[in-house]
């Protein structure tokens, strides 16, 4: 409810006109009403965020910026999509192969991981997360986020080989925590690179496809971990570690194509200070030579960046006017989707299927993935574009 009445709020204060039968009056200068003005101007001045307004140009997907956007896509968001529906199907499979908790002098299984343990193992890859989002910033602008994604690629091939090579439960948990720490890397530095890379006119179409290939590869782990493929858990006690290992053919694909893409031309110019590299990449991704509003609109943010309105420490998300609507709206959104239980059921949901009676609780689970990429597909529509649709879609989404 909070966020929808924030959502309208910034819509009546985005749809104020000027009655076309009521003309301008210009208050003469020194007036009351023009002193009033300016002195809310210099007690607000620091609020107003500004923005160049140019005409939008029709901005085409050259090669290299289609090459980039499925370099990071497909070698990174896969990743995080995949390894967060993988762990939903194979539970029992991965119980059965055990030896850590085994009789010494037997060759059967007793029971190697505890209830406690699997939940550990379950919930311990969005603690990772956590750990791996808090750095991404401040790495991303340390060494570039080109070169962050690269490197994030040694963290999925440690966590997929302890999960694979896992003889005991504690090695397969450290595994899932390591996937975790690769996974809010992820989370972070896809939709940043793709942002920079892209010109406004496609940013929006351009970043839905980071969520697209996340929902797309749960939907991926699911399907591989259905019974017919992964087989019985009674008896192929090895086939889940080929399934756990999968991640790493998307690592060796941006391992391969990654190092052909641009750096962030927004990156190399705002933080590098390096106009003509910055340059030179906007033409090799725009495939034209004039690329000045691009680099008047860094130039500006550079300004900006280093003026008085710059964000230099949290609390001013709280007492500046400007910025304390954005954060209620970006937190109650995430609160919301978190809230919702999408979490629970992506980890839980075969094994909740199959107490409610489903009869094939994972075929149940490959149905809810199919809905997430359907719905996902939706906003990929070029006609979500346009600001008012993203909030009639957003509001639709909350009501839902």
């Amino acid at each position: 409810i909070i966020f929808l009445f924030a959502m309208h709020m910034a819509e009546v204060g985005d749809s104020v006109t000027v009655s076309e039968s009521q003309p301008l009056v210009s208050p003469k200068e020194g007036s009351p009403a023009v002193q009033r003005g300016r002195q809310e101007w210099e007690s607000n001045k620091e609020d107003v965020v500004p923005q160049v307004r140019r005409p939008a140009r029709k901005e085409r997907v050259t090669p290299i910026l289609a090459l980039s956007v499925a370099a990071a896509v497909i070698g990174s968001s896969t990743q995080f999509g995949f390894n967060s529906g993988v762990i939903n199907s194979p539970k029992q499979a991965i119980n059965n192969s055990f030896w850590g908790h085994a009789h010494p002098n037997e060759s059967r299984f007793d029971a190697p991981f505890t209830s406690t343990e699997m939940n550990v193992a379950v919930a311990i890859f969005a603690i990772g997360g956590m750990f791996g989002a808090l750095p991404a910033g401040p790495l991303a602008d340390l060494i570039g986020r080109k070169y962050v994604m690269l490197l994030n690629n040694i963290v999925i091939m440690i966590g997929v080989a302890l999960e694979s090579f896992a003889i005991h439960p504690f090695m397969f948990i450290a595994g899932r925590f390591v996937v975790g720490l690769n996974a809010g890397l992820n989370t972070v530095l896809v939709p940043l690179y793709i942002s920079e890379i892209s010109p406004v006119s496609l940013r929006g179409s351009l970043g839905v496809f980071h969520q697209m290939a996340i929902t797309s590869t749960i939907l991926l782990s699911q399907v591989l971990g259905l019974k017919e493929l992964l087989g019985r858990p009674d008896k192929d006690f090895y086939a889940w570690r080929i399934l756990f290992a999968f991640p790493v053919l998307f690592a060796v694909f941006q391992l391969l194509t990654l190092p052909w893409c641009p750096k962030s031309p927004r990156y190399l110019y705002i933080k590098l200070k390096r106009e003509i590299a910055a340059k030179n990449i906007l033409v090799r991704l725009r495939g034209r030579l004039d690329v000045k509003d691009e680099l008047k609109d860094m130039e500006d943010e550079c300004n900006a960046t280093g003026s008085s309105m710059k964000i230099r420490d949290l609390p001013q998300f709280f007492t500046r006017r400007s910025l304390r609507l954005p954060l209620l709206i970006g937190i109650v959104l995430h609160m919301s989707q978190q809230l919702s239980g999408i979490v629970g059921v992506l980890y839980y949901s075969t094994q909740i299927f199959e107490n409610a009676g489903v009869q094939n609780g994972d075929v149940a689970t490959v149905a809810v993935g199919v809905v997430l990429v359907i719905f996902t597909f939706i906003l990929v529509r070029r006609h979500l574009n346009p600001l008012y649709c993203r909030h009639t879609y957003t509001d639709n989404g909350c009501i839902v």
